[in-house]
């Protein structure tokens, strides 16, 4: 693809993402999209097959961006649980800056599982691989341990990425942040070594 084609791409897959976390998916439009990307229908319908190919790649860009700040994070490993942390501060990022809207919050959930489901189950697929691997590196390193839990390193990694995005999935407020911050509390205090 040339560059100015890929630019335009681009352009309109930001303006998208604008329209998506500002409305939802549901009442953006085409026309809506064209309007925030300064660009015309013709050339969206170019470049894309409709509203749900322009929704799946928004959501895929957004993966593959927090999955770029998840190995950032890993290779900070000097704390484990401030490095988990920083990682589910990176998956909640969206619902705590940019979605301000519970309706619209709704929408997307529901709209990513209808159209983007294999996409999202890649994404949990990757967060809890990170995970254990953390957790494993953590144990070998004597940081943490197990013995308290009565779980493998992925039974844990598992538990945190399910309440993680159970979390995300169900709240968009201020208290959904706080209470990730107390569960990874939970999770620290049962893997101390006394």
């Amino acid at each position: 693809m040339p560059n100015q084609s890929r630019d335009r791409k681009q352009q309109i897959l930001s303006a998208a993402r604008r329209c998506f976390f500002q409305f939802g998916f549901k009442p953006t439009t085409i026309s809506m999209i064209s309007s925030y990307a300064d660009t015309s229908r013709v050339t969206i319908h170019k470049l894309f097959s409709g509203k749900e190919d322009i929704f799946r790649q928004v959501v895929e860009q957004h993966f593959h961006h927090t999955q770029e700040q998840v190995k950032m994070h890993r290779v900070q490993m000097t704390n484990i649980w401030q490095v988990v942390e920083n990682i589910v501060m990176v998956l909640g990022q969206p619902v705590f800056q940019d979605i301000k809207d519970k309706k619209v919050h709704q929408d997307l959930v529901q709209s990513c599982m209808q159209y983007a489901e294999d996409l999202s189950q890649n994404q949990r697929q990757f967060v809890r691989k990170n995970l254990t691997e953390l957790i494993v590196f953590a144990l070998n390193n004597q940081q943490i341990t197990l013995e308290h839990l009565d779980m493998s390193c992925a039974e844990l990694a598992q538990s945190i990425e399910t309440n993680v995005y159970g979390l995300l999935h169900s709240n968009i407020d201020l208290q959904a942040h706080q209470t990730l911050q107390q569960l990874l509390k939970i999770y620290r205090a049962a893997t101390r070594i006394e």
